[in-house]
């Protein structure tokens, strides 16, 4: 069962960001940038179920994590949080708004893409079929971890910070991510414009972070995001991006308390 896990002292805080997070990234990788906005008030993640070790589901998909989401704000949030997305979490945040408009506040996706296609669904199911890269102890996982897409601009603390959070030793005795590759292996085309329009019919104020160097958030995108939902914030962070808060964590934060303050 998913639970709400705090990364701040602040339980009595009025305002409570609930962060979710990307593929292949667990809630600890993110630990130093989750504390960087304590300060805005009480911080929480979800764990997504590619990461539940113990009776792990094998159904992996968009909607069931937003159902898992919805539980979990159901039964553990007692007003309307701030629902803050990474990537895959973006999307997840998209569709939990859209579907449960009453426990969100304020919506904030970072850099997610917004239509996953049939040919890049394809691609994952392929990347999904295979067993991934294996290591011989944590050391050698560190030292051979890899973010994808690249973060040219993250520091070599903060990243090694995020391989040792990413991974554990599994049966077979080799260190690997967390994350179940069934994952991948199950993706499908989603379009999360239609899911952004059921956000503007429920006038959550929403705020998109885009990396000025990612190609998630294109020209293209941001008409559409327009057209679904007309009073939509973007806020673009320059020498970043798709991992926005490793490649320019200051201007993620910025981005982010610039926005929640106004939202206020």
């Amino acid at each position: 069962m998913q639970t709400l896990t705090d990364f701040s002292d602040a339980s009595d805080s009025a305002e409570h960001i609930v962060f979710l997070h990307a593929n292949g990234f667990p809630p600890d990788t993110y630990a130093s940038f989750l504390s960087a906005i304590s300060s805005l008030g009480r911080v929480s993640t979800i764990e997504h179920r590619p990461l539940w070790t113990k009776e792990a589901p094998k159904f992996l998909d968009w909607g069931v994590y937003a159902d898992d989401a919805i539980k979990t704000l159901e039964r553990e949030a007692t007003s309307p949080v701030w629902l803050v997305g990474h990537s895959m979490g973006g999307m997840v945040s998209i569709v939990t708004a859209a579907n449960f408009p009453n426990a969100v506040a304020t919506l904030v996706v970072i850099d997610s893409m917004m239509r996953m296609s049939e040919g890049r669904a394809a691609q994952l199911r392929r990347i999904g079929a295979g067993s991934g890269r294996a290591f011989d102890s944590k050391a050698a996982y560190v030292d051979g971890f890899k973010i994808r897409p690249q973060a040219d601009l993250a520091s070599p603390a903060v990243t090694r910070h995020m391989a040792a959070s990413s991974c554990r030793e599994y049966e077979d005795g080799q260190w690997r991510n967390k994350f179940d590759r069934h994952v991948y292996s199950q993706r499908h085309p989603v379009d999360g414009y239609a899911h952004w329009a059921k956000v503007w019919d429920a006038r959550i104020p929403a705020l998109v972070i885009a990396g000025g160097s990612s190609d998630r958030i294109t020209a293209q995108v941001l008409d559409q995001l327009s057209a679904v939902y007309p009073q939509i914030t973007i806020s673009t962070v320059d020498r970043a991006g798709h991992h926005v808060m490793l490649d320019n964590p200051r201007g993620y934060i910025e981005a982010l308390a610039a926005y929640l303050e106004i939202d206020r």
